[in-house]
């Protein structure tokens, strides 16, 4: 009973912040060019927000699920800047970084917006449409309780980090549009 008032709490949190961001329609009818780098193509189509160096994508709404793109994070560059002091700014991302300090980069992203116990599940080499990259799992909770999955595929790509995230709350909204997240990914075209 306490997860369903979680996730009832989560919907209410989501209407009202969703009623504060500007949203515009993705379709589903074409490409879509990302950070001039690279194009995915949507299965269905989705409702978009944009800030600074983040496009986020959501069907139900960004605390129930999303996918957010990390669009050419430079280096010495914030990776998803979330207050106005640098303590809240969150990591910043160095383009001679290792891949093991890319995935604690973004695992401590999770963490400085709020996750609790986050953990990563799975770490691996991956494709970034040709490119190699890779790809992480993880787990999560929020600061109301409600446990969260996700995964992300990134590249970084002419020293600039490119990421695709996919989140979306353990009971029902992760599974939900998983394999359409899966599609966007699937389908990246890089520009040459």
């Amino acid at each position: 009973m306490k997860t369903c008032a979680k996730i009832i709490s989560a919907i209410c949190v989501t209407a009202f912040l969703a009623s504060c961001q500007t949203f515009s329609l993705v379709s589903n009818d074409k490409p879509v060019e990302i950070a001039g780098t690279y194009t995915v193509s949507p299965q269905i189509s989705w409702s978009k927000a944009e800030s600074d160096n983040t496009e986020t994508w959501t069907q139900d709404g960004p605390l129930l699920q999303s996918l957010t793109f990390y669009k050419g994070v430079g280096d010495g560059e914030h990776v998803h800047p979330v207050g106005d002091n640098d303590s809240q700014k969150g990591p910043i991302f160095r383009k001679n970084m290792t891949l093991i300090e890319i995935k604690d980069l973004f695992l401590n992203l999770l963490k400085v917006r709020g996750g609790q116990n986050a953990t990563v599940t799975k770490f691996s080499p991956s494709k970034f449409g040709t490119t190699d990259g890779f790809r992480m799992e993880f787990e999560w909770a929020t600061e109301n309780g409600v446990n969260m999955r996700g995964f992300l595929v990134g590249a970084v790509i002419k020293g600039e980090l490119h990421a695709i995230r996919y989140a979306g709350t353990s009971i029902h909204y992760f599974e939900k549009y998983q394999r359409d997240a899966e599609s966007v990914i699937g389908s990246i075209q890089l520009k040459t």
